[in-house]
């Protein structure tokens, strides 16, 4: 069990850095801009993902 939280650790840090050198991230077909402006101020990605209720994707979501 340890060795595949490792591996899941490992993967999803692989898929950070892949995401950072990415115009856009895309997360079930909604695609997110790695970087915003916003009255004045420039927002990086930090995070993109997707929420399931039970086997149906519900919605995704990008946090600036």
């Amino acid at each position: 069990m340890r060795g595949f939280i490792v591996a899941a650790l490992l993967a999803a840090g692989g898929l950070v850095g892949a995401a950072a050198r990415a115009d856009t991230v895309e997360v079930a077909n909604v695609k997110y801009e790695t970087a915003v402006d916003l009255a004045g101020q420039k927002l990086q990605l930090n995070g993109a993902g997707i929420r399931y209720k039970f086997v149906v994707k519900v919605y995704t979501a990008g946090l600036y």
